[in-house]
């Protein structure tokens, strides 16, 4: 959904602009309650002059679960008003809910009064509505021009003034319709003299003579010039000079350059209204309260400061409309030469009329002569009111009362009269009859061949006026054009570069994004590889971690062992010098003489006999690899105490296990003298094993 521009109408407001009431007893949308923004455009919003009406909300969300039902359009006529929008009745500092839960007393009273508002407005609408089609309907039947009717669609000033609330007032539709239709000049077509007969009383025609017409046909309206709805029609307007397209160009110029600043300075003001009613709701809040009295101090100055700037942007704006109105904006167009044709116009009116005084005059004579005649022509009329010679316009006579049968006295003095009738006379009275109708006939015929020869001439004149406009307009239009033309070819030669100069980038942007895109599935591979190697590196790392702690308990173990294992060195070696201490001197060396071999000794002198030497042998054996040992060992616990002492546990086992048979060796070969023995601190060969000296030698 584009939410930059809104396009519908919120459901929570009517046509009018009103708020309707919700379930839970607050009016308009719930959204401007909790300071949301609301994807649809609200009376306070510039769309909502141009945004599409929604339909009504559900009736469950409505309070009690009613819809507000929309009676009937009662027979009730209003002026027809444009309507207001919501926010011509007053800017509000809080929203509506929040107000009218804070300073409303009865909800009730308050929510029926809203239902009945609300019911009244739409019937409204729908009588508006109503109103405007038989508008628009007899419009079309008129077949008025179009510059005297204003569209249905809201031109972009009356938006302005609707959507802010201007003080300038706008004349209404009504009031231009009226107005359009009074501004008319009278009409000259001719009136039926009262004195005249009517149809009804006239009496029957002559069957050689058609019968005339009461008034000629009516010509058509004659066209006005085009005006603006700002000046009065019934002002004649001057002949003015053609304008110049240097003119034209330099006048649409300014009014556009009035325009783009009218629709910045709009934005701007909409902009800072906007900002105020969010201050205004940041003021009304509670955490407004809870702030110090320079931040509170300083938001009112920033309010007061805002305000300023809006009420300046909208009196600007109103200065810019103004001068837009003033300008008569859209025709900027050559005006023909209509006051000629009116003036031709006129004088035609003129004779027109003077024409159709003519006929009145000759078509009451012609009835006279002819009621005369039928009077004439009856057998029983009296002679007294047959006088041809009387004036059309003298009164008639009064009407003869019937005579019975009975009466023959004035049957008598009737036949008495008609025999005094000359013949002569009355064949006189028919010759001039039928003059007379000879006359009527020829001038009737001339009125009607003058009749069309004038709608000719005039249909003429129209059709090579008409022409020679057509054909001006033509050559200046062709001229605008042409010159409108020339800097716009280089303008589109230039634009058809730049677009093949952005077609080639297009399409290297594209090879680019294509390359990007097959990279970008190597890349999710590879990614997906690597993925799957850092899930199982963490894996491993996991399993390295937990050998690690366990590894680390097993040290500590050994570390306890080895540190059980040398506090019983110690001991031992303590034990040792105690031992060695409390022995005797040993007692001066004396070298033994072996008997001499006789066959005859026994095996046990014989392994007496060999064992010193044997002893001597087993040491140079021992020695070296006791040496070596300890080498190792020291480079082991002087190097890689921590890591080797796992491995170099069973080797420690061993060398106690070593330095166990030492000592049961020594204490074995302590009460012999003369016999080797391993001593502790002597001055034999030894090594130190974590700061225990084990000496080995002579004794």
């Amino acid at each position: 959904m584009n939410r930059d521009r809104k396009t519908r109408r919120c459901r929570w407001y009517n046509d009018k602009g009103w708020p309707r009431l919700r379930s839970n007893g607050a009016l308009g949308c719930d959204r401007e309650e909790f300071n949301k923004f609301c994807f649809f455009a609200h009376p306070s919003d510039p769309e909502w002059d141009t945004a599409v009406i929604s339909p009504k909300p559900a009736a469950i969300i409505y309070q009690n679960g009613e819809r507000p039902r929309t009676p009937d359009p009662r027979v009730k006529q209003e002026p027809d008003s444009t309507p207001m929008s919501f926010s011509a009745y007053g800017r509000r500092a809080s929203p509506p809910s929040r107000y009218l839960s804070r300073r409303t007393p009865s909800p009730s009273n308050e929510r029926e009064r809203d239902r009945d508002r609300d019911r009244d407005r739409d019937r409204d609408r729908d009588r508006d509505r109503e109103r405007d089609r038989h508008r628009d309907r007899d419009r079309d039947r008129r077949r008025d021009p179009p510059s005297r009717h204003r569209s249905r669609e809201r031109s972009p000033t009356e938006s302005i003034a609707s959507s802010r609330n201007y003080d300038r007032d706008y004349p209404s539709r009504d009031d231009r319709h009226r107005r359009s239709f009074a501004d008319q000049p009278p009409s000259t077509y001719p009136i039926q003299d009262p004195q005249a007969p009517t149809t009804a009383s006239a009496p029957p025609h002559s069957p050689h003579m058609p019968p005339p017409s009461s008034a000629p046909p009516p010509l058509p309206p004659p066209p006005l010039p085009p005006q603006s709805w700002i000046t009065k029609a019934s002002e004649p307007t001057p002949p003015t000079k053609p304008i110049s397209h240097d003119e034209r160009r330099k006048a649409w110029v300014a009014r556009i350059k009035l325009m783009r600043e009218s629709i910045t300075t709009r934005n701007e003001h909409a902009q800072l209204e906007e900002d105020v009613r969010s201050l205004r709701r940041f003021r009304d809040s509670a955490h407004f309260q809870q702030r110090s009295d320079a931040s509170r101090d300083k938001l009112d100055a920033q309010i007061a400061e805002t305000e300023a700037k809006c009420a300046a942007d909208k009196l600007k704006l109103n200065g810019m409309v103004n001068e837009l109105i003033e300008s008569d904006f859209w025709p900027i167009m050559r005006q023909d030469d209509v006051l000629g044709f009116t003036e031709k116009l006129d004088d035609v009116r003129k004779l027109v009329t003077q024409l159709s005084e003519h006929v009145l005059q000759v078509d009451r004579a012609a009835r006279a002569v002819m009621t005369k005649r039928d009077l004439v022509s009856q057998p029983h009329a009296r002679t007294d009111v047959m006088d041809v010679d009387e004036t059309p316009d003298a009164p008639r006579g009064v009407k003869r009362r019937r005579i019975s049968p009975d009466d023959g006295t004035n049957n008598g003095a009737s036949s008495s009269r008609v025999a005094r009738v000359d013949p002569a006379e009355i064949a006189d009275v028919r010759d001039r009859f039928s003059t007379l109708e000879n006359s009527m006939s020829e001038l009737e015929n001339l009125l009607t061949q003058q009749e069309t020869e004038m709608y000719e001439r005039v249909a003429e004149q129209l059709d090579m006026h008409m022409e020679e406009a057509a054909e001006k307009m033509k050559a200046n239009h062709a001229e605008a054009i042409e010159a409108s033309l020339s800097p716009m070819r280089e303008q589109l030669a230039k634009a058809e570069a730049e677009l093949v100069l952005a077609g080639s980038e297009v399409q290297e942007l594209a090879n680019e994004v294509a390359e990007l895109i097959n990279e970008r599935t190597a890349t999710r591979n590879n990614l997906a590889k690597l993925t799957e190697e850092n899930t199982k590196l963490m894996a491993q790392i996991v399993e390295i971690n937990a050998a690690r702690q366990k590894d680390a308990e097993d040290r500590q173990s050994l570390r306890t062992s080895l540190a059980n294992t040398l506090s019983e060195t110690r001991a031992l070696n303590t034990a040792f010098q105690l031992h060695t201490a409390s022995l005797p001197p040993p007692p001066p060396p004396y070298t033994t003489v072996p008997p001499p071999f006789s066959t005859t000794s026994s095996p046990h002198a014989l392994a007496e006999t060999l064992k010193p030497a044997l002893l001597d042998a087993v040491r140079a054996e021992v020695q070296p690899l006791l040496l070596k040992l300890r080498k190792q060992v020291e480079d082991t616990v002087s190097g890689r105490a921590d890591e080797v002492v796992k491995t170099v546990s069973d080797q420690l086992e061993k060398v106690v296990e070593l330095c166990s048979e030492v000592t049961k060796l020594v204490e074995n070969q302590g009460a012999s003298p003369g016999r080797d023995a391993i001593v502790v601190d002597g001055k034999g060969d030894g090594g130190v094993v974590n700061g225990h000296v084990l000496k080995i030698g002579d004794s």
